[in-house]
């Protein structure tokens, strides 16, 4: 649920073969579909509703009028989410509710019980008359049900519900009326002349109310549901003159009781589409029925199956709800079509179902589609078209829902119109209570014969009137909020009625471009008579409005916002500004609300004096830089370009400045050199530079990679055909010799310089992305790059303007352009030039920390440029001397390229071993060596890898095992010795080397063979391990061979690890040591608990391990050695507890400690030896339990909780088992009752016939082979031609028939 209780999405739609089916909607976008026809048809029927209550008597009308803007006299509707408006209208039918109350005055009907709809609305009340209207509301006939039956004195019940109308029903072609009353009579009229047709008399059980009547499409095809929970098809008919009904129970009661039923109907949904969708549903007679737990949809023609089925949940107040509605889908399969859906639901679950008739196969299918949950309980549904469904809930408020959104668009309340319900024949209170108690509380809130939609419109019958709740049109919503005096939320709606973002557009029709049309025109008539009667009264100061608490802000910012959205400048700036702009404030407060429009680009093009008065008030306000930001979003020509250029020069707005220039007079070189000669100024004074030169240099910068690169500045594009003239001009502006009217000491390349020195990376940064353009490519782009690249360098080289990071930067970013260049010998670098650069570049990283200076992107620029041949061919001396200064500058790519030169694979690797960044790619460089270079590279390389063996473990041990065991596996000794003072490292390597040699891989073998058959690796790991992680030695020395455990049980000792010791002498048989070890650890960490109290964990390990080393012993032992062994083991830990019994001081914690593991030890005895021998020795021990056995209980009530347990288990394995046996054989002997069909008729072994008198009987397998008896010798279990696992079966001949026997 959402915060607002708006039903929320649960299950998404379901798919059939991967097809997504969805509701399709219909929006001002889209075309017009079949929902826009169906409101269209309807709108005879709802207007012959409200010209009968126009007819009618207006002074107690309770229609909302538009016209009047009185409060209505019906209570206020309250509107869940305003921004839908007030969609819903409620009405009293007048001519009907008068009719009611002068039948309840004069003919003492009482009050009304149940509702039917068709072209007829039929009202049935108490004492059994039924009352039916036309459309006009005009009484068409009263039926007095009494006087056929003769019920009027004699049949009514003492609780006055004997005679109740319980339920009626139309048929489609609405010339008949079937009508139910609480003792379960039923009655046909016709209703051409209102006579009665026929009583039906024993169609159902006697003494069962009727709860439903239906009509399906068949006119002589109808359904009804008695109390009993049953239901039954009645089809009438006329033989002879003589008129019939046929019934057949379609459910039984005794199944499940049926309180709800809706057949689907195709003749009351005439959507007016362009297609036919009658012709597959005409021959299907569907109905969807719901029980107290299921709902069932069944198809009762041509043929009865049920279609879907799925459980209900709800509490026992809740009724279940149905209602079926034909809507527009689309599918990816089958592409839109109209289909029928399912809305059913309960307590608070809304569940949606559509069926679909697959031609091929001729038959129905289902496909769910929503399911969503509801913030109140249900008790009724009724469809109001094909997107909203009207839900009533406990508190009788009418919620009406949008499908698609699963929004809760409006809410009306009822809770003061005495709905009726259902609950007299529910209860069966006619019939003297003969229901369950289930149907009897599920239908105390049930008005399933009180509600019913006609015509996008929802009747409610009450105790004394009819009520319609029905859909406004979208321009009644707007009128009603104007004549309540909320202009502003009408406005609002209205845009989103504009904006396809209202729900309900009930009677908006035409083409989207139509229903646009409608909207934008009353929109615009709203927004007239709100500047008429709230803007221009508020601007004059008006007492009322100013009283009224709205701002003026607001009103003229709604007004603007609503213009332009609506497009309407016209009348923005034409007739509601003039009408405001005599009055200061309001003019003021305009012009500013104009901002965000020109921000966000909605506003491009104004009146060009509104924008000088837009320009005046923010100059005059200081609001320059807002200023400067609306500027550059609005079309130049509605700028006033002198007032412009005049504020932009004297205030520097650079952005103004430069947009107009370009824009306007597409000027782009003049405006660049009067902003350069700002700048020069501030580049002389030097930095710190001032907030606002920063500004003008970073935007000067800007303008010139969007000029280079074929951009507007400061968005869009400049015209294709000025393009490359505006990138040539300014590339020649800006490598210019000098300015125009240069000064005599104006030194060579102004322009460049003033940049260089603001910013050199930006500055090089914009010519890196300006020569990626076309004008730089190819050998005159080439020659434009040489050129730029030289100014460069003669610009900054020689000068002591520049700081050596500066020139770093002019060197990464030559050899970037090097290195881009197609050619790489068309940028030429002169070998003088080339060796200062690399002196002040390596001298730079090697004083700079790498985070300070860009070191990755000036050693990968060197590196570069040593790659490209031809562009420098160094000596011997000069690579000497470059070397010398990259490994001072720690550029060891630098240094491995020129190595790799070389082929001086040594150095190579001790640039990986220092350059920590590459540490990961040191195995695949060994790799490539080592199988691509000669053997005497291969042996510098091995003392290189025993040199760094430390580092190359610490980094990956497994791939360095790995690797020698591939590539070099005599190695690997050597590594292990190498690591000696090492001894984690060797103790890792070891650990990878060892596990290695256990795994099915090729280097497997190759480690093997090096592990010694003395096994001195493992000892020798074994050692370390006993040094580094003594906790793992004990699960080692389980794992490892025998003949090694002499040397390791040797270590074990040395190292004073008693459980590896004992697991040692345990794998050698010598089982008494072994246990006497793991005893004296126990009495010795019993002696250290007494010491200090932290011993406690050692105790606890102790004790587990002695019973672990007793229960693994128990199988191999006598039944006298386990007795001693656990007998002794409890004595170690009674003993104790009797010197602390004597103690008074002695702690309590050791006491409660040392009887949790004895009870641990006894729970472990169990299955061990007899208990005999342990609870004596216990209960007899005085110290221990103090003369009771208080002491003991929690011990005594565990060995009973174990004995319950095995107890079950045992219990559980025994059925299970006894079950499989019993399966196992009830499937052997029905394998053995069954016939077999032979291959032949004749003997597999001497083929001779089966059947020749002479052989008693005949073996038969279950492979269909057969054999005489007499041609097996023996007793044979299997065929002797398949060896099947046979299932033997001896056929005696008798008569001429072959009797199966096992």
């Amino acid at each position: 649920m959402s915060e607002n209780g708006e039903p929320q999405l649960e299950v998404l739609a379901a798919s059939e073969k991967g097809q997504n089916v969805v509701f399709e909607t219909s929006s001002l976008d889209e075309t017009a579909s079949s929902v826009d026809f169906e409101v269209q048809n309807e709108n005879w029927q709802l207007n012959s509703l409200d010209s009968s209550v126009a007819n009618s008597n207006s002074d107690s009308e309770e229609k909302i009028s538009l016209s009047n803007s009185k409060p209505s006299s019906l209570p206020p509707t309250p509107c869940k989410r305003i921004e839908h408006g007030i969609i819903l209208k409620q009405l009293v039918l007048k001519g009907i509710s008068s009719q009611l109350i002068t039948a309840q005055v004069k003919l003492k009907s009482k009050e009304a019980t149940c509702l039917t709809v068709s072209n007829w609305i039929g009202v049935g009340t108490k004492n059994g008359l039924v009352l039916v209207f036309d459309v006009t509301q005009n009484l068409k006939w009263f039926l007095d049900t009494l006087d056929v039956l003769g019920t009027k004195q004699s049949s009514e019940s003492p609780n006055g519900w004997g005679n109740a109308i319980s339920a009626m029903a139309f048929n489609s072609d609405h010339s008949r009326l079937l009508v139910g009353n609480a003792c379960g009579h039923i009655l046909e009229y016709d209703m051409k002349d209102g006579k009665l047709v026929r009583t039906l008399n024993d169609v159902h059980p006697p003494e069962a109310a009727i709860l439903h009547l239906k009509f399906t499409d068949l006119p002589t095809l109808a359904l009804l549901c008695d109390s009993g929970g049953s239901v039954f098809e009645l089809g009438f008919k006329r033989t002879l003159g003589v008129r019939g009904v046929d019934t057949r129970c379609l459910f039984s009661g005794s199944r499940g009781e049926v309180c709800a039923l809706e057949p689907l109907r195709t003749t009351d949904q005439d959507l007016n589409i362009g297609f036919d969708f009658h012709s597959k549903w005409e021959p299907l007679i569907v109905v969807a029925m719901a029980t107290l737990s299921k709902i069932l949809i069944v198809q009762i023609r041509p043929t009865t199956k049920v279609i879907y089925s799925q459980l209900l949940t709800g509490d026992g107040l809740s009724p279940p709800c149905l209602g079926w509605h034909f809507v527009a889908v689309h599918s990816q399969q089958r592409g839109r079509s109209i289909e029928p859906v399912l809305a059913y639901g309960r307590h608070s679950e809304l569940h949606f179902i559509q069926l679909s008739v697959d031609e091929e196969r001729r038959r129905l299918r289902y496909h769910p589609l929503l399911r969503f949950q509801l913030d109140f309980n249900l008790r009724g549904l009724q469809w109001l078209d094909p997107r909203l469904l009207a839900l009533l809930d406990s508190q009788q408020q009418i919620h009406v829902v949008d499908i698609k959104t699963q929004e809760s668009v409006d809410v009306v309340d009822l809770s003061g119109f005495n709905l009726v319900n259902s609950s007299p024949f529910f209860q069966g209170l006619a019939t003297g209570g003969n229901v369950s108690e289930a149907l009897a509380l599920v239908g105390t809130e049930a008005c399933y014969n009180s509600m019913a939609s006609c015509a996008g419109q929802l009747l409610l019958l009450c105790a004394t009137s009819l009520r319609s709740i029905g859909l406004r049109h979208w321009d009644e919503r707007l009128d009603l909020l104007v004549s309540q005096a909320r202009p502003e939320e009408a406005i609002h709606l209205g845009l989103r009625m504009l904006n396809g973002k209202a729900k309900a557009m009930h009677g908006l029709k035409g083409t989207p471009n139509q229903r646009k049309r409608q909207l934008r025109d009353k929109e615009i008539d709203i927004l007239i008579a709100y500047v008429d009667r709230i803007l221009i009264p508020l601007v004059m100061q008006e007492p009322s409005l100013v009283s009224s608490g709205r701002n003026l802000n607001s009103v003229i910012e709604l007004c603007i916002d609503v213009c332009i959205q609506l497009q309407q400048q016209s009348l923005l700036f034409d007739q509601i500004y003039p009408r405001i702009s005599s009055v200061e404030v309001a003019r003021d407060c305009f012009l500013q609300l104009l901002e965000p429009h020109f921000l966000n680009d909605r506003l491009q093009t104004i009146s060009p004096s509104i924008m000088q008065q837009f320009v005046a008030l923010y100059e005059d306000r200081g609001w320059l830089e807002a200023l400067e930001g609306c500027i550059s979003h609005v079309d130049v020509s509605s700028l006033d370009l002198h007032q412009i250029l005049t504020l932009s020069h004297n205030q520097g707005l650079c952005h103004a400045y430069l947009y107009v220039h370009t824009r306007a007079l597409h000027d782009y070189v003049n405006p660049l050199e009067d902003l350069m000669k700002q700048l020069q100024g501030a580049v002389k004074l030097g930095p710190p530079y001032s907030e606002q030169d920063l500004k003008l240099g970073h935007v000067i910068l800007v303008y010139i990679s969007c000029c280079l690169a074929g951009r507007a500045y400061p968005v869009g594009e400049i015209d294709e055909d000025s393009r490359a003239k505006v990138k040539h001009q300014v590339l020649t502006s800006l490598t210019c010799l000098h300015s125009k009217r240069a000064s005599e000491d104006e030194p060579p390349y102004p322009y460049l310089r003033t940049l260089l020195e603001f910013n050199t990376q930006e500055l090089l940064n914009a010519l890196s992305l300006a020569f990626e353009e076309s004008e730089f490519i190819g050998e005159m782009g080439a020659r434009r790059q040489q050129r730029v690249i030289d100014i460069l360098v003669e610009i900054m080289i020689n000068s002591s303007q520049f700081s050596p990071d500066q020139i770093c930067s002019l060197f990464t970013f030559i050899a970037r352009q090097i290195s881009r260049s197609p050619r790489h010998d068309s940028i030429h670098l002169e070998r003088s030039l080339f060796q200062q650069l690399v002196d002040l570049v390596c001298s730079m990283s090697s004083k700079e920390t790498r985070i300070q200076s860009r070191f990755e992107e000036r050693q990968q620029a060197l590196l570069q440029l040593l790659q490209i041949k031809g562009q420098l061919s160094l000596g011997t001396e000069d690579e000497e001397k470059l070397l010398e200064q990259a490994q001072s500058a720690k550029f060891y790519r630098v240094c491995e390229y020129i190595y790799e030169q070389r082929q001086d694979w040594e150095k190579v690797f001790e640039c990986y071993i220092d350059d920590t960044s590459r540490h990961g790619d040191i195995l695949r460089f060994l790799r490539n060596v080592f199988t691509e270079s000669d053997a005497a590279n291969v042996r510098l390389m091995e003392r290189s890898i025993l040199k760094h063996i430390q580092l190359l473990v610490q980094l990956n041990a497994t791939s360095l095992a790995v690797f020698l065991a591939v590539n070099k596996p005599t190695l690997i000794d050597e590594a292990g010795t190498a690591l000696i003072p090492f001894p984690r490292e060797r103790y890792r390597f070891l650990e990878v080397i060892l596990d290695l040699a256990t795994q099915d891989i090729d280097a497997a073998a190759n480690t093997a063979v090096l592990i010694d058959e003395d096994g001195h690796c493992i000892e020798q790991f074994a050692e370390l391990m006993a040094e580094l992680e003594p906790e793992r030695l004990t699960a080692y020395v389980q794992q490892v061979d025998v003949p090694c455990l002499p040397r390791l049980l040797d270590i074990c000792r040395k190292f004073s690890i008693v459980e590896a010791e004992a697991a040692i002498l345990e794998r050698q048989g010598e089982i008494a040591s072994a246990y006497d070890l793991l005893l004296r650890q126990l009495q010795d960490s019993i002696k250290q608990l007494f010491v200090q109290a932290e011993g406690w964990h050692d105790f606890e390990a102790a004790s587990q391990s002695v019973i672990d080393f007793c229960q693994r012993q128990a199988g191999s032992l006598t039944e006298k050695e386990r007795e001693k062994v656990w007998l002794t083991l409890l004595d170690e830990l009674l003993l104790p507890q009797r010197s602390l019994k004597e103690n008074p001081d002695a702690s309590a914690s050791i006491i409660s400690g040392l009887r949790e593991v004895t009870q641990k030890v006894v729970t472990s005895i169990q299955g061990q030896i007899s208990m005999t021998k342990v609870l004596p020795r216990l209960i007899e021990d005085p110290e221990t339990t103090g003369g009771t056995l208080g002491d003991l209980r929690q011990l005594i009530m565990g060995l009973l909780d174990n004995y319950t347990y095995e107890t079950t288990l045992l219990r559980i394995s025994t059925r299970l088992l006894q079950g499989d046996v019993h399966s196992l054989l009830s499937q052997r002997y029905r394998q053995s009752r069954k016939g077999i069909a032979l291959r032949a008729s004749r003997c597999n072994s001497c083929n001779h016939v089966l059947q020749n008198g002479r052989s008693p009987a005949i073996i038969a397998f279950q492979c269909r082979h057969a054999f005489h008896s007499s041609c097996l010798r023996g007793e044979i279990k299997q065929c002797i031609l398949c060896q099947p696992t046979p299932i033997i079966a001896q056929l005696e001949q008798e008569d001429s028939t072959l009797l199966n026997q096992v």
